[in-house]
């Protein structure tokens, strides 16, 4: 379509029918139009290819690409050994980019040579899309990646924008540390460039009641240490000093947990609806629990 791109979206889909439509309409209705958009589909069980190829008649910016099930991490390096631009922003199926995301992240990349890679604040949201809270707060390089480095500090580091040819250069992503590629991402090119996270609030993060966090927190906690181990060796620091913090994050994150986590950080942002909302499903199901009861009283109370 383009004789030179810049720029190419890249989106992992699987079975992500109910927010699909959400997510892909939220690219193609950005300010920057001169993209070209690679859509994998990883093996679908449920409407989502049906959804995209519809999608895929209407617009040729839209490159769809369908096989069997091979899981993120390997769809991620297939989407980035084909994407032709210049740089490439990371999309995922059940989230939604702001009009202006394309646009101001790239704009952070063609002004800034040394940046290779720019993230944004991303604001959380419930399954039905009601808002959380922000998070990502920290915005330079320095910081950034002190937070990356700090194994339970929360970041959600998936709303970025790169350069294709240095990720690519260093490897793309690893698929020993799944559910923490993106963070293992952002914590090797800061070693050999800058990296930058805007202060705006361009994208939606969407969690769910039983969403990877949840399933696979083991998991994803003993892949985030070891990227975050892997970052101290490589840098000659201490890996002893935070090898005692993987034991205090281990274990399972009940429903309840859950309800109540959104619930206060609703809350503590000033998002009320959200927070009766949460309230009100512990009360359902924690009747007893004076965390319930607080929950309750202080949403009423508005603070």
């Amino acid at each position: 379509m383009f004789d030179k791109v810049l720029l190419s979206v890249l989106m992992p889909v699987y079975n992500a029918e109910l927010y699909l439509a959400e997510a892909v309409e939220s690219i193609l209705n950005q300010t920057f139009s001169e993209f070209e958009f690679i859509i994998i589909d990883d093996g679908s069980t449920d409407k989502s290819l049906s959804v995209l190829r519809s999608y895929a008649e209407q617009d040729e910016r839209i490159k769809l690409v369908t096989r069997e099930n091979k899981g993120i991490v390997t769809t991620r390096n297939e989407l980035l050994s084909l994407a032709r631009g210049k740089f490439f922003a990371i999309m995922d199926s059940d989230d939604i980019s702001y009009p202006e995301r394309l646009k101001r992240q790239l704009g952070v990349l063609e002004k800034k040579e040394k940046c290779l890679i720019v993230g944004c604040r991303d604001l959380l949201i419930d399954p039905e899309g009601l808002p959380i809270t922000d998070i990502n707060k920290y915005q330079y390089h320095k910081d950034v990646d002190a937070a990356n480095l700090k194994f339970n500090v929360f970041q959600t580091l998936n709303s970025y924008m790169a350069v294709t040819e240095v990720v690519r250069a260093i490897g793309g992503y690893r698929n020993d540390v799944i559910y923490a590629e993106d963070r293992d991402i952002f914590l090797r090119l800061a070693e050999i460039g800058q990296i930058y996270v805007m202060p705006d609030v361009l994208y939606a993060y969407r969690q769910h009641y039983t969403n990877t966090c949840l399933l696979k927190r083991n998991e994803i906690t003993r892949n985030v240490f070891r990227v975050v181990s892997d970052a101290y060796v490589r840098r000659g620091l201490d890996v002893n000093s935070i090898e005692h913090q993987l034991e205090n994050n281990v274990g399972c994150m009940s429903e309840l947990h859950l309800f109540s986590v959104w619930g206060w950080w609703a809350l503590k942002a000033g998002n009320i609806k959200t927070a009766y909302k949460y309230a009100i499903k512990l009360v359902f199901k924690d009747t007893f629990s004076i965390n319930t009861w607080r929950l309750i009283f202080c949403t009423l109370r508005g603070y």
